[in-house]
């Protein structure tokens, strides 16, 4: 919890993850995985509103199916434009008899399940360092043309131990991490490292 006043550091935005109508498909496939959904929410808005023609399947991988970032937002979004919006939630995690969507990895059998004809689609992937090398070589199968994937540029990475001031005592312990978003509050873990 911080008080009024704690410094925080971050960066801003980069990258260029965004539609661009010359270049991409009017089908997309989003790839997701964790919070890496978070560049979705304003780019799905975005080509709702100003591009018409544009037709969305987003694959969003979670281990937790209690706490899906933006579910009811996405969920909204695809019922007011289903033909433009098709969500797909894959848990990754052990839910057993309790989840009845797709479980596993987003992987090319998926994908091709859900998009028929995947290599006529622009496929854009944000998520976790580990899920890229995957991904590429699940979609390595299409034959992509070059340009066909587009990828959010994963943050800096950086040592919790190069913060001045950061606890010694602190490094490398569990704690939960809340995030409020759209009255809802998702917790997950975070490790400094």
């Amino acid at each position: 919890n911080w008080n009024t006043g704690t410094p925080v550091t971050t960066s801003g935005p980069l990258g260029q993850f965004c539609f661009e109508r010359l270049r991409d498909k009017r089908k997309l496939v989003f790839i997701a995985g964790g919070s890496g959904i978070t560049p979705f929410k304003p780019l799905i808005t975005d080509l709702i509103i100003a591009h018409p023609r544009v037709e969305m399947i987003l694959f969003y991988g979670v281990a937790d199916i209690e706490n899906i970032i933006f579910q009811k937002y996405l969920d909204a979004i695809a019922e007011e434009y289903p033909e433009r919006l098709k969500v797909v939630y894959v848990n990754s995690g052990a839910e057993g008899d309790m989840w009845e969507g797709e479980s596993g990895l987003i992987d090319r059998r998926l994908i091709r399940r859900h998009a028929e004809e995947p290599e006529n689609y622009s496929h854009f992937v944000c998520g976790p360092p580990e899920m890229y090398s995957y991904i590429d070589r699940e979609l390595s199968s299409f034959h992509l043309r070059p340009g066909r994937i587009r990828k959010e540029a994963p943050g800096d990475s950086f040592s919790a131990a190069g913060i001045p001031d950061f606890p010694e005592n602190k490094m490398g312990k569990q704690f939960k991490l809340s995030i409020h978003s759209d009255g809802k509050t998702c917790e997950t873990t975070a490790t400094p490292k």
